[in-house]
């Protein structure tokens, strides 16, 4: 069964390791060099945590890192990741301004920094210190702003209000006027030609109008004006709190400069050594070491037990221990569950290379390549990168070649969701009768899937049920 597990090199020899993330410390088995486990899984899991912080996961992120850190308590690093998830943030270099963190991730962070001790001790010290000294400030400054927001918010719908109603007094006064206008210019059109003393008359009348209409425009406005002192008051208040806004921003720009002063150096973190603990022993049944075959080139696996190492005889590359015992079935579905898919086929692949034949495990690693904890999770609208359905297909081909009786076209069924899968999503968007079409094919093969899905596992759980 050919593997695919993640190898890494040693950084003294270039000796090839294979480790899982159960184990803590152990030796090169080439050069006997010491390493810690977050040597070599510390980069991929802050690589992961950076694809969960893009998708927005920082729930994810944080159970991620939570996962690995009693193994590395003291990294600057993974404490620094955890801190940003814990806060739904993805770097505290954009945090230059206060501004930039409300106040409920200002509360995660205070809470975590002041009730955690791992982050009062190390090289991060003194950096997460300068942040706990900085968020009350980013809190104080915060505050101020809701209150100003909600000031000013107030008062321009209040003028808007105010303005609208001044609109209409205004609109109807002023569209009088226009009528009168008109009106007056006719009738004096007429008079003049009539007599001039009627022309005077009505020459008078006019400028009473006028001023009169005059008066009322002013008393529109007077009211105006006093409606509207409430709401001076309100930006009165609202720059009185700007005021004080402005020494709580220049006192934490002063102190963001600062942190980035105490940031810990990659040399730095790269320097801090780690106490070496020996594991206890374990005890290995001859029987159960002559079971193991490379999962590269088939050869005999010998186990270092000095090392905690098995490694293969003829080409030399080398398995952490730990992925070879205890419940592999258990821990591989609690990975699958978790959503961990990588973890989950590297168990998977362990538990083929001692039983080539084993029908659920074949199922699992098709379940992980698909990222599906279940066939259920299947759904019309998921988009397969064509790296996943080729090695959907691999697989799915593969556990045709070694599924058999009852459960001879259960692969077959898992091939004709995936395809129709594939031709939902190859159906150009617009074209809504294909699109239902190919949807109903998915549906029903991925109904027919189920049913046979559900009827593998009982007769995994009940062999006797097998034919």
């Amino acid at each position: 069964m050919p593997a695919k597990l993640k190898s890494y090199s040693c950084s003294n020899c270039g000796g090839v390791l294979n480790v899982d993330r159960d184990e803590d410390i152990f030796d090169c088995p080439f050069c006997g060099a010491h390493f810690d486990v977050m040597d070599f899984h510390k980069k991929d899991i802050l690589d992961e945590v950076k694809e969960l912080w893009k998708r927005k996961e920082f729930a994810a992120a944080k159970k991620r890192i939570e996962y690995v850190l009693p193994k590395a308590s003291d990294d600057y690093e993974l404490l620094r990741a955890y801190a940003l998830s814990v806060a739904n943030l993805t770097s505290f270099e954009k945090l230059d301004e206060p501004k930039n963190i409300n106040l409920g991730q200002t509360a995660k962070l205070l809470e975590l920094l002041q009730g955690d001790e791992r982050y009062s001790s190390g090289i991060g010290a003194p950096y997460f210190a300068k942040i706990l000294e900085m968020l009350p400030i980013a809190r104080e400054y915060n505050e101020y702003s809701g209150e100003k927001y909600t000031l000013l918010k107030r008062a321009d719908e209040g003028k808007a209000k105010l303005d609208r109603e001044k609109a209409r007094r205004l609109g109807g006064t002023f569209g009088g006027d226009i009528f009168l206008g008109f009106c007056s210019i006719w009738m004096i059109c007429v008079l003049a030609a009539a007599s001039p003393w009627l022309l005077l008359i009505i020459i008078v009348v006019v400028v009473a109008a006028g001023a009169h209409m005059g008066t009322r425009y002013e008393k529109i406005e007077a009211k105006y004006q006093t409606d509207m002192e409430p709401f001076y008051e309100l930006r009165k208040q609202a720059r009185a709190l700007n005021e004080k806004m402005e020494p709580l921003e220049e006192s934490y720009k002063k102190l963001f400069k600062e942190l980035e002063a105490l940031r810990p150096k990659t040399e730095d973190i790269q320097q801090v050594t780690k106490e070496y603990k020996p594991q206890p022993d374990i005890i290995v049944r001859k029987s159960e070491l002559d079971s193991f075959a490379c999962s590269k080139c088939g050869g005999s696996m010998v186990l270092d037990k000095s090392r905690k190492l098995y490694v293969c005889k003829y080409c030399g590359i080398a398995y952490g221990y730990s992925l070879f015992f205890g419940n592999m079935r258990q821990k591989a579905y609690e990975f699958l569950k978790e959503g961990d898919f990588e973890e989950a086929d590297k168990r998977f692949v362990q538990i083929l290379m001692q039983d080539p034949e084993d029908m659920e495990a074949m199922r699992g690693r098709i379940l992980c390549a698909g990222k599906w904890r279940a066939f259920g999770e299947m759904k019309v609208t998921d988009k397969l990168t064509k790296e996943q359905l080729k090695e959907l297909r691999e697989r799915i081909d593969e556990a045709k070649e070694h599924f058999s009786g009852i459960d001879k076209f259960y692969p077959t069924k898992i091939g004709m969701a995936v395809n129709y899968l594939k031709q939902y999503g190859d159906v150009p968007d617009g074209n809504d009768d294909e699109k239902s079409a190919a949807a109903k094919d998915f549906n029903t093969a991925l109904r027919e899937l189920i049913d046979a899905d559900r009827e593998f596992r009982t007769r995994q759980i009940n062999p006797s049920d097998k034919v």
